[in-house]
């Protein structure tokens, strides 16, 4: 279909044999020709179908082998730093996996709040790491700072708790059933007029009956989105921000508002996207580019290893501590190779 306006086309051809065949003599031309485009939208609809259909599988093997393609050069470009990553996140589910292992048992029978909020952390920072690595392996460079944002919060959490009694891991563990409370009031309002499954009769009243018992044990204050952290910053209404100050992060705020452009949807110029950043001439992307992938990469890498730090001082042996060795001369050769191919240009 690479003319123009083609369904514009087969309207006018529908239109023009419905005139020709038709006996009406309305002295109202325009008014006939309205009424026959409504009687022609069914067939124009039937012949657009007929030829996507027809023409599918040969634009969908042209896309398949373009974007294999596209795949394949984009890892010659940036080889090293790509397989350095895979081995890094191979370790560190290595870690993650043993120390889950030895100790889940214990931590679930004495209530290690602590260890069971840093293992859930860790491995969502695996999986979410996992996630920007794909999106680098597709030349996807905004998308995977985008999603960097959430590995920040989570390496920022991480030393959270890692440096407060475990009060403080036991109330970010009850928080759930706070945002699941508030999650549900707004599906219970929209259910009918979003075609949702109906919530079941005490579903609500039972996830507000542990809304209220958190509340009344651990403080009002839970009710805010960061309110499990009251405590450690001494206020009744914490933001983000403020525990990044906390913990001593507040150097990479830049660095998380500038991912945050890639999670709102405010206006963002084609030359600022990082799959542009290596263009002479900007365009709109829609698609993969192999530009900007070297700061996306480099912070995803430093934001694990702070987890998975962490994470082995729970539960440091000998083995885990070569390991985080390990992963810190890794963290720092991927960091090298990414900033060489940049130099290379």
């Amino acid at each position: 279909m690479s003319e123009t306006r083609p369904i514009q086309k087969i309207f006018d051809r529908v239109i023009a044999e419905r005139l020709k065949a038709s006996e009406d003599k309305a002295s109202d031309l325009a008014e006939l020709h309205k009424r026959l485009r409504e009687e022609a939208l069914p067939k124009v609809l039937r012949i657009v179908l007929d030829r996507f259909n027809k023409e599918a599988p040969e634009i969908l093997n042209e896309y398949k082998e373009s974007e294999a393609s596209f795949v394949e050069e984009n890892y010659e470009r940036w080889s090293e730093g790509f397989d350095l990553i895979e081995i890094y996140l191979n370790i560190s589910h290595q870690i993650g996996e043993s120390i889950n292992t030895e100790f889940r048992p214990s931590a679930i029978e004495n209530d290690n709040f602590i260890f069971e909020a840093t293992i859930a952390l860790h491995a969502r920072a695996l999986l979410v790491s996992r996630e920007i690595f794909w999106l680098l392996r597709g030349g996807f460079a905004d998308g995977a700072l985008g999603r960097w944002r959430t590995l920040h919060e989570i390496s920022v959490v991480v030393i959270l708790l890692s440096e407060n009694d475990p009060d403080i891991s036991r109330r970010y563990l009850l928080h759930r059933q706070i945002q699941s409370y508030k999650a549900m009031l707004t599906y219970a309002k929209y259910q009918k007029e979003a075609n949702l499954t109906p919530l079941q009769d005490g579903d609500l009243s039972r996830a507000k009956k542990a809304y209220d018992e958190i509340l009344n044990q651990h403080g009002e204050e839970m009710r805010h989105d960061w309110g499990w952290a009251a405590p450690a910053l001494k206020c009744k209404k914490p933001t983000f921000r403020q525990i990044e100050e906390h913990v001593g992060m507040d150097d990479w705020r830049p660095r998380y508002r500038w991912s945050s452009q890639d999670t709102h949807a405010g206006y963002r110029p084609i030359e600022a996207t990082l799959g542009n950043s290596e263009s002479q001439q900007p365009s709109l992307l829609t698609g993969p580019s192999d530009s900007g992938l070297a700061d996306p990469a480099q912070m995803m890498i430093a934001s694990l290893y702070t987890v998975s730090d962490i994470l082995v001082r729970l539960a440091p042996n000998i083995d885990r501590g070569i390991y985080i060795i390990v992963l810190e001369m890794i963290r720092d050769k991927t960091i090298a190779a990414f900033f060489d191919v940049i130099e290379e240009g």
